[in-house]
């Protein structure tokens, strides 16, 4: 149908001084303007009645060709919740946990999040489902053509700095009444998830089974897996601390939640998705705990061996000094910002300090009493660089209890075998399965370097283990299940 306007619009040429009238298809898109929402109202500023429309012609045609006509918008894909906006890396690691369900959801964008390429990820934090905020408020699904030749994309998006907008574009010209699938290309960056739903091109062209295959899956997480550890056995003190504390924070309630009691009404792929989070946090969290241990270490071996322990006060730490100058130095007393160069002794065993001040000066023997350590209004004036010391040298002041309480946090996300079993009995056969297959392939993983025979032949073997008696899965038979495996893999029991 085709708007007839009840509020004309005038557009004033400011240089001319012409005035022109827009009504119909010349309608801005400042409506919001002119009318009040009302229980008739209709459009997308509530400006209309159905009273303005009028029936079109019979034999009327829509294509984005069309004079008049072009593309039709469709939705924007931008962060929902706070949440939704995610480094690459900590993105990363939650897909891992998540069984890579999050990154069939994610859309990048090209604004950095804290220095690092920005992710938005439209998934809960607990399942790796989309959550109830972007399925309230998203157009959640548009079929992909894939590599399928006999489909054709109408779907085509724009990206901006933080969102994506997708737009219909109609090319073969549609009659009224006549629906047409939309269909949608993710190109190249999207065959990772066709391949794990068995449509890309090597299920195509090789015969490579998709994730619904036990072991191709295993298979294919294998080789995910490596990269996932190389990633963590070579992160910084702060990258352990930003992923212990996002997976204590925002996934690991919601995960022991869900896991530790009787699922009723679950949807089991949900479920099992979570179970086999809590295992990969445990797995996970090992890794984290020895990549600290190593940091710690080689921190411990660079530290000088000599120095006062029992003072709050260390080299290259910003202190505050008030009013204090050498009584044979001719400057007035300084007050303000400096930066402990280096700390001596005077005659009575006190701390004395060589500071170093802005623009290139210097204190020598500053006696402690008169230095003590800034506040944050100290520093509304201060240069960045200061800024930056301050927050470094505060921060490995306190590095003791940061990681002892890292440490803590780690140890929370324990889940060891023996508890795990505990759940079998309880858990359908499903979810039951796609648990022991994930302890397989932990197993498998632990094993690879030493087998003997091809982990393809090792996984044929654990599918005849895990397929052959359902009785296993109780909790207790369930440990023979696992000493099976082990066997079979040539490995000895681990946690």
């Amino acid at each position: 149908r085709t708007p007839v306007t009840r509020n004309p619009r005038e557009a004033l040429f400011a240089f001319s001084g012409a005035t022109v009238t827009l009504k119909g298809t010349n309608i801005h898109g400042d409506e919001h303007h002119y009318e009040m929402e009302k229980d008739d109202s209709v459009g997308i500023w509530n400006e209309y009645t159905l009273d303005d429309f009028v029936e079109p012609d019979s034999n009327i045609t829509f294509s984005s060709m069309h004079v008049g006509c072009a593309l039709i918008e469709l939705d924007r894909y931008a962060p929902v919740v706070k949440a939704d906006r995610k480094t690459e890396f900590i993105f990363g690691m939650k897909d891992f946990l998540f069984a890579h369900e999050p990154a069939s959801w994610r859309f990048d964008v090209a604004e950095k999040l804290n220095g690092q390429n920005q992710v938005v990820d439209f998934t809960d934090d607990t399942t790796g489902s989309p959550h109830a905020s972007a399925r309230a408020n998203t157009a959640m699904y548009v079929n992909e053509c894939g590599h399928a030749t006999n489909l054709v994309e109408n779907v085509c998006s724009l990206e901006t700095c933080r969102s994506v907008s997708y737009y219909i574009y109609i090319d073969r010209p549609m009659e009224a009444g006549e629906t047409r699938e939309l269909l949608i290309n993710y190109r190249e960056k999207y065959e990772d998830i066709r391949e794990r739903r068995g449509y890309g091109l090597v299920n195509i062209h090789d015969g490579v089974k998709g994730d619904d295959d036990d072991v191709s899956r295993v298979l294919r997480n294998q080789k995910e897996r490596l990269p996932t550890e190389a990633t963590i056995m070579s992160c910084s003190e702060e990258e352990i601390r930003m992923l212990v504390n996002f997976i204590s924070e925002r996934v690991l309630g919601g995960v022991i939640g869900a896991t530790s009691q009787v699922p009723i009404g679950t949807d089991t792929d949900v479920l099992a998705r979570q179970y086999v989070a809590r295992r990969r946090i445990h797995w996970m969290s090992k890794l984290c705990e020895r990549r600290l241990l190593e940091l710690t270490k080689n921190q411990e071996d660079d530290s000088p061996s000599e120095g006062n322990e029992s003072s709050i006060f260390q080299e290259g730490m910003v202190v505050f000094v008030h009013g204090w100058m050498d009584q044979n130095d001719p400057r007035p007393p300084y007050k303000g910002l400096s930066t402990i160069l280096s700390i001596t002794k005077d005659q009575f065993d006190r701390d004395c300090f060589e500071l170093s001040l802005p623009k290139g000066k210097y204190l020598t023997n500053v006696p402690a009493a008169v230095v003590t350590m800034p506040e944050d209004c100290d520093f509304e004036n201060a240069p960045q660089r200061l800024r930056v010391n301050h927050l470094k040298s505060n921060r490995d002041r306190h590095l003791p209890r940061v990681r002892s309480e890292l440490l803590k946090d780690l140890s929370s996300m324990e889940w060891k075998i023996s508890s795990l079993i505990q759940h079998l009995p309880n858990l359908s056969k499903s979810v039951q399965k796609s648990l022991m297959w994930e302890v397989a392939e932990e197993i498998l993983f632990k094993a690879t370097p030493a087998l003997s025979d091809p982990p393809k032949e090792i996984l044929a073997k654990f599918a005849r283990v895990i397929e052959t008696d359902d009785a296993k899965t109780s909790a207790n038979n369930f440990p023979s299940f696992y000493d099976e495996l082990c066997t079979i893999a040539g490995q000895k029991h681990y946690s």
